[in-house]
This record gives structure tokens, C-alpha cells and sequence, in this order.
């Protein structure tokens, strides 16, 4: 019968191969994608070796056929460490912030961290031309004059890039965009604008269909001779300069960077930078008594800006990190930007810094150029979106640069305020104590001074959701572990920090940001911990220490760690997470559970009692009588649990019907078993095993049960049975019914054709059902994969036909599944190549 034929058919195609991980996870996190942003591998078992990066894209990653890592950067550290940096490509199209890292120690990878979008089925051919999506931007920018129609900013490009054709109108370059931690991938055209009035720099994305404006990224953030100045802040100092074929001495150092320089340029009040000048002296003596105009609207404060410069360049060279690349990038910075200018940015390439107004003085101290110096070391290695969380923890990584150069380069000055010298010893943000200047020192609501960015769209008049708000939260962190400190923060939790000094939290710091720790475009504070943890652990550091200052500011629970299925008994752990002054814990568990040791025991034991999910959790007593709850650790205890047996409970004789067994996935079943009663001769099940759904081909009308039972490595459970009816005679029309036909046969509501499909399938939805009084209803889709993991989701459908889109979808059979009001339609796709 073709009924036969048609089944085993069916079993051909969904054949999965299995793999074997060689390598036992000691950590992993799922990230916003769906997919692992940290594996952390047991050293105890067989490790993967530098050069199976593979292996591990496609054994934890679960990377397509679509998709390729190509490493972009390789870099090893003082410790020894190798650090491989790999670019996501989509069908050879870049994506956005889909960056991976290896770490790798003595040719074993030890750890891995990152973004890898799940994309599926997204078209890469774009609807719009570059130029409509450039016009697009430039719409949306609404600028008076841009970098391209200023002459002389035209003449600076041509210049540094030696190039005479290159220029400043942009460019489309074809991505894939996602927006703020969410895998939702877009094609887009990203587009790099640079106006001068107002003066801005940024990224902005636009989708390559329809000209909409997705998102934008702020790029604008906010052989020498010695020679000698006297400082608008730091006094007399060292420096280093040049001198021309005319004998005139310039703020230009072509000692560092290679064959470019680090060079102070004088913008005389403008905002275009195309009217830069030298600051030129006769003499190498830059003072009051040989330079004419030392104090002349502020022009000492361009010897304040190439000391800093020096001093910042030789610290990160010591570092083996060469300017703010990393590969002796040219420093430009720009002096007396514009009229009054209270403000300094990073501008993608260079810096702007203005003169100051009223009570601000020149911003050219030395904790500001570092601030906007470690923007563009930020932009290089982990390239933090500027918008809610990640442009905080960007700002407050500029920060710390600030402060710990600051700190090394001019000792005594006020280490953990940022821009006192501008303020007459006031100062823009106190790392110290955050509140003193309107800065949240807690994450979270509690502290009324955070700014909730839940439901913020980021834009230039909100700090793009509070940027340099929130990371006052970060700078605390960094000040008690550098320095230590006790109280109560604004969750209500006393602390204690015992502080491991300047220098070794600034070494963990470089490392969590240079060596690709911080790994997610869109990182939240609790990415940036873990990322502690891992530079910590690498660096040989004190982890409690760390972990101690993060629960001061309330980022991050103590973790219980264990098995996620138990069987019969198995041990709990609060690992590396209890803050050091916890004086006492307490276990609690969920009803199918019971405790066996003693409640404060640490490792815990616990036993089963009843199958079904289950939790733990531990909450902790501190010496200070306040108590924290850690997360909760979610357990499938004994063998799986079946809800219902979904599929038709009445159907004609030689009709084959579908059937599929609902559970909890947790349970992490891997045996399945169909069977009937009556199981009369002719009767066909396919497949009986291996699998949590089946056809089933009943040949002669009766009352039947259908029966199922699922398997995982506590046993099998119990059966679970659902009645069916079956009515009619034998007939001949099943000898010439098709597959296709078959398949329709579901649900007379939906159609799916072709059926198998191989590129394309349609859905199609009976127009009666979405009818009602005269008015179309909304329907949501939903396609799972033949391993039950949802792939493809639509809402809001007002049409009664759907394409989707199957051509790189692996063979095997799809559940399709449509929700109409209350109604819920269920069909299979064959996907067959």
C-alpha cells in the first residue's frame, strides 16, 4: 500500500546523526541568542587543541552551512595566553556583533566566549540600491554641513590616508543587524556619517528592504626632539616634539606610533577641522618666558594634551598594546575646538576636546584624554554598543582608564574623581562615592539614582538611556576592589570588600577587555562579571575578592551548581559565589525533593521523591544579619513525565494520522516507544522508536489506544494512553493517494504544499476560519525542527497564505503549528533535497 511506502519514506528522511562531545563542559551560558556566549572546558578530560575551532562551532555552537567563523585578530599575552578573535559571516555577509573568542593555554583551548547569531533563512539580496540607503541616513541625520562638504576636512583625509580619491561621503557596506540583545537578524546597509554642524560621527543601520532607520551606533564618544612645557594642570614637564626644515618646534611626536605621530593640533575656535594648525614655538621651551602666547586663550593646555598623550601611549606599550589599536594607529587630538565648548569626544579616529566655559576649564587633564583615549582601545577590542548597559560599562571602562592613568602618569591627583582639574577640585563623577555627583552606586531600581533603561529608546537627548549614569555602578566596583570598603548598598545588603590594589584590578581589567573577555556588543553587567571571573582565574587572582565587590554594587546571585537530572540522590554546591562575610546558608527545595544532609552543609545532598521538575535553592545568612537568595538551580528529578498524547481521537479506516507525545523537554529524554491495543495485522507505526512523535495507519475500524512511553537515564516512565476511533470500510482510494494528498489529509483547515518541499513551502489557511463577522482575524505561525526546537516564528499574519522559506533547512519533518483566536492547527512539512 502506498500508505507503507509513504511511512518509510517518512523514517528515511528523519535520520539525525548523533555526535559524541569528546570534552566535558565545566560552564556554559546561553546568551540572548539561543546559542553558548561562554564555555568554560574541563581540564580534566581530553581537551580540544588550537586548530579544532571547528569542532567546537559545531558541537556546542550548532553552526550552519551558512555560516563561517573567520578569525580576525590573534593575540597572546604576558601570561602566555593566545586570545583568537573570530567574525561571524552569514552566506559571506558580515554580522554585527557575531564575535568569537578562544583562549587558548599551552595549545589547549580552555575557554570560549561570544556572540553567535541563529539565522535562518534571511534573504541577502537587498531591495535598495546603496545610494537610496546613504540618502536614507543622511535624511535622518538632518545635518547643516557634513565632513564632505567641508574642503579642508576633504584635503585632511586625503592626506592621512595618502590616498588623493578618498573622502568622507560614505559608504553602504551590506550586514546583518540585530537589535539591543535580541536574534533578530536583519539585512541592513550600514552607513558611517560625520557632520560638522552639529559636529557627530556615527553608524547608522539601515534595512536593506524598506529604507527604515533600524539603529545607530555613536561613534563619537564623548624622531623627536626633547623639549620641555609648563602644563595647565601638571606643571613643568618633559615632552617630547619635532622641529621643521625651518627650525619652528611643533606639538607633534614622531617617535611613537611608528611612521605616523601622536600630534596636537590647534583648532583655533572652529568646529571644522579642516582649519587645523600647528601650535609652533621657536624655541623647545614651551613657557610663559619663550613661548609668546603660552597663556593666550588657553594655549598651555595643548602641552597638558601631548604629555598626557605621551605618557598614555608609553604606559599601553609597556602593555604590548601599541596606541589605541593595538597596531600603532596615528593619534591626532584637536585643541580649542569650537567657541565655549564644554565637552571632549572620541571621534572614531581622533580626538576633539574643547576649551571650557565659565566655572569648566580646558578639557585637556590628563584623566579626560585617557577617558577619551580608552574609547578608542573599547572600539578596537570589544566594540561596546553605546546604549543602555554596554554604553555604560563603555563610559566606565573609559573611566578607570582615566583614573588608573591618571594615577600613573600624575601621582597626586585626586585618583577616583573624574575631572577635578577642570573644576576647581569639584569634579563631573566621583568613583569613590558615585552619589556625590548624581551616579547610581548600586545596579538595579533600588537605587533611585539608576536610570531605567527597560523601556528607553536610545537616543542623543536621554544619553542614549542613561550611559553616563549607569556606569557609576561599574566605577564603584572598580574603586572597592582596587581599594576595598564596607557598607550597605541600595538593595539593603551590608558588604565587605577587601580591595586587591590599583595595579593588579587594573591588569585583571586590561585583560577582560584587550584579550576578548568582554565579548558581546550589547554586554550587560552580569556579562562583565563573568568576564572578571574568567580574567581573574587566568591572571592567578583572588575570585572571591572580585566576586565580593560585584554583590557591593548588586550585580550577580550566588550559583548552585549540580546535575540537572537526578535520579536517585545527587550533591549541590554553592561554588566560588558565597560573598566572604556569609556566615550561614540555608537550603530549601521543591516538594519532589528531600534534603539529606544537614541544612547549612555545603556541598548539600538530595534525594528524589516523585518524578516531575523540580529547584534548589540556597538562601545566605551574612555576619551583618541580612540574607541574599542565590538563583535558583533548576532539576528534573526520575523519568520523564508525558502530559497528553496530542493528535486525532477519531479517523477512518486506512487513514494515517499523526500523533506526538507532550512533555517537558528538561527531563532529557532519549528512548521513545509507540504502540496500540488492538495491534491487528496491517496495522503500521513509524516510527515505533527513537522518536516523540509517529504515524500511525490503523487498517480496520475499532476502538483503539494509542500508547506511549518515554526513557531517559532514570528509567522509562509510565505509559500514557489516548483512546481513537476509528470508523469505515477498507477502500480502494488509498491506492492512489499521494503523499502530498496524505499530508493535506491533516487538517482540513490548513494546507502545506509542495509537500515535500525542497526551497519553498506554502501555508495556507481555510478563508472561513479566518472570517469572522466580516472581520480578518490574526494568526500566529510557529515550524519546529525535526529535533523540536522552534526555528521560525510569525505573528500578526492578516493573510490567508504564508511562504516560508526552506532552502537551507536540513531533510526531515517540520511541525507546523497555527494559532487562530483559541484555535490551534497542527501539520507536518516534509523537507526533502
Amino acid at each position: 500500500m502506498k500508505a507503507k511506502i509513504f511511512v518509510t519514506f517518512i523514517t528515511a528522511l528523519i535520520c539525525i546523526n548523533a555526535y559524541t562531545q569528546k570534552n566535558e563542559i565545566k560552564e556554559m551560558k546561553i546568551g540572548y541568542s539561543g546559542a553558548p556566549s561562554y564555555l568554560v572546558f574541563n581540564t580534566d578530560k581530553e581537551q580540544y587543541t588550537k586548530g579544532q575551532e571547528k569542532n567546537i562551532w559545531k558541537e556546542y555552537l550548532g553552526i550552519s552551512s551558512s555560516d563561517k567563523l573567520e578569525m580576525i585578530k590573534s593575540r597572546t599575552g604576558k601570561n602566555g595566553m593566545e586570545h583568537q578573535k573570530f567574525q561571524q559571516y552569514y552566506k559571506g555577509v558580515k554580522v554585527e556583533g557575531g564575535v568569537y573568542t578562544l583562549h587558548i593555554k599551552k595549545g589547549n583551548i580552555e575557554s570560549a566566549n561570544g556572540t553567535y547569531l541563529k539565522i535562518d533563512g534571511l534573504d541577502i539580496n537587498p531591495v535598495l540600491f546603496e545610494e537610496e540607503a546613504i540618502l536614507a541616513a543622511i535624511e535622518n541625520t538632518k545635518a547643516t554641513k557634513y565632513a564632505w562638504e567641508s574642503e579642508g576636512m576633504e584635503n585632511i583625509i586625503k592626506q592621512d590616508s595618502k590616498d588623493e580619491k578618498a573622502t568622507y561621503y560614505p559608504e553602504a557596506e551590506l550586514v546583518i543587524w540585530h537589535p539591543y540583545r535580541e536574534n533578530i537578524p536583519k539585512l541592513a546597509y550600514k552607513i558611517e556619517i560625520y557632520s560638522i554642524e552639529p559636529l557627530n560621527r556615527e553608524y547608522i543601520y539601515v534595512d536593506a528592504t524598506s529604507r527604515k532607520i533600524l539603529g545607530r551606533d555613536p561613534i563619537m564618544k564623548a624622531e623627536s626632539r626633547p623639549g620641555y612645557g609648563i602644563t595647565r594642570y601638571s606643571g613643568g614637564q618633559n615632552i617630547s616634539i619635532d622641529i621643521d626644515e625651518q627650525d619652528v618646534y611643533r606639538l607633534r611626536d614622531p617617535s611613537r606610533c611608528d611612521v605616523d605621530s601622536i600630534h596636537v593640533w590647534n583648532l583655533e575656535r572652529h568646529e571644522d577641522l579642516g582649519y587645523r594648525v600647528d601650535f609652533e614655538n621657536n624655541s623647545a621651551s614651551w613657557d610663559s618666558l619663550n613661548w609668546p602666547e603660552w597663556d593666550t586663550l588657553k594655549n598651555n593646555a595643548a602641552l597638558d594634551a601631548i604629555w598626557a598623550l605621551q605618557g598614555i601611549y608609553d604606559y599601553f606599550y609597556d602593555e604590548e598594546w601599541y596606541s589605541y589599536d593595538g597596531n600603532n594607529a596615528k593619534i591626532d587630538c584637536y585643541v580649542h575646538w569650537g567657541i565655549e565648548r564644554r565637552n571632549a569626544f572620541w571621534m572614531g579616529d581622533h580626538m576633539v576636546l574643547g576649551d571650557g566655559y565659565e566655572t569648566v576649564d580646558a578639557f585637556t587633564s590628563v584623566d579626560i584624554i585617557a577617558h577619551e583615549f580608552a574609547h578608542g582601545i573599547c572600539q578596537e577590542t570589544c566594540d561596546l554598543q553605546y546604549q543602555k548597559a554596554s554604553g555604560a560599562i563603555n563610559e566606565s571602562l573609559s573611566d578607570i582608564w582615566g583614573a588608573v592613568l591618571e594615577n600613573k602618569i600624575a601621582d597626586g591627583k585626586q585618583t577616583w574623581r573624574c575631572g577635578e582639574d577642570l573644576l576647581n577640585d569639584s569634579a563631573f563623577r566621583a568613583m569613590d562615592n558615585p552619589h556625590l555627583y548624581g551616579q547610581p552606586d548600586t545596579y538595579g531600581t533600588n537605587d533611585t539614582l539608576w536610570y531605567d533603561y527597560s523601556s528607553c529608546s536610545p537616543n542623543a537627548n536621554n544619553d542614549e538611556c542613561g550611559v553616563h549614569t549607569n556606569s557609576g555602578v561599574m566605577n564603584y566596583w572598580f574603586y572597592l576592589l582596587s581599594e576595598g570598603g564596607s557598607g550597605t548598598n541600595a538593595n539593603g545588603n551590608e558588604y565587605q570588600v577587601t580591595g586587591i590594589g590599583i595595579n593588579d584590578a587594573t591588569e585583571m581589567v586590561f585583560e577582560m577587555e584587550v584579550n576578548g573577555y568582554i565579548n558581546y556588543i550589547y554586554a550587560d553587567f552580569g556579562d562583565v562579571r563573568t568576564a572578571s571571573i574568567q580574567a581573574a582565574d587566568d591572571l592567578g587572582y583572588d575570585i572571591q575578592k572580585v566576586l565580593d565587590a560585584w554583590y557591593a554594587v548588586g550585580v550577580g546571585k550566588p550559583q548552585v551548581t549540580g546535575t540537572d537530572l537526578l535520579c536517585s540522590s545527587a550533591s549541590f554546591e554553592v561554588e566560588d559565589n558565597l560573598p566572604s562575610w556569609a556566615s550561614s546558608i540555608a537550603w530549601t527545595q521543591s516538594s519532589n525533593l528531600t534534603r539529606t544532609s544537614g541544612p547549612d552543609a555545603n556541598p548539600c545532598t538530595f534525594s528524589y521523591n516523585g518524578d516531575g521538575e523540580g529547584w534548589i535553592q540556597v538562601r545566605i545568612v551574612s555576619t551583618f544579619n541580612d540574607t541574599l537568595n542565590s538563583s535558583i538551580k533548576k532539576v528534573w528529578v526520575g523519568v520523564p513525565v508525558i502530559d497528553t498524547i496530542d493528535g486525532a481521537s477519531s479517523t477512518e479506516v486506512d487513514e494515517t494520522e499523526c500523533y506526538h507525545a507532550s512533555y517537558d523537554h528538561d527531563c532529557d529524554a532519549t528512548g521513545f516507544f509507540w504502540g496500540t491495543n488492538p495491534n491487528p495485522q496491517g496495522l503500521t507505526i513509524s516510527p515505533q522508536t527513537g522518536y516523540d512523535w509517529t504515524y500511525i495507519t490503523f487498517p480496520e475500524a475499532d476502538n483503539y489506544t494509542v500508547i506511549t512511553q518515554l526513557e531517559n537515564t532514570c528509567g522509562w516512565s509510565s505509559y500514557v494512553y489516548k483512546p481513537v476511533s476509528v470508523s469505515g470500510s477498507k477502500s480502494a482510494k488509498i491506492e492512489n493517494t499521494s503523499i502530498q494528498e496524505l499530508l493535506l489529509s491533516q487538517n482540513s483547515n490548513m494546507s502545506i504544499f509542495p509537500n515535500p518541499a525542497n526551497n519553498e513551502a506554502t501555508i495556507l489557511i481555510n478563508s472561513d476560519l479566518l472570517l469572522e463577522n466580516g472581520i480578518v482575524n490574526k494568526w500566529e505561525l510557529e515550524v519546529y525542527s525535526p529535533d523540536q526546537k522552534m526555528i521560525l516564528q510569525k505573528a500578526n499574519i492578516k493573510t490567508a497564505e504564508v511562504k516560508i522559506n526552506t532552502q537551507n533547512w536540513i531533510e526531515g519533518i517540520y511541525l507546523i503549528r497555527v494559532k487562530i483566536g483559541e484555535a490551534i492547527l497542527n501539520g507536518k512539512l516534509i523537507v526533502a533535497k
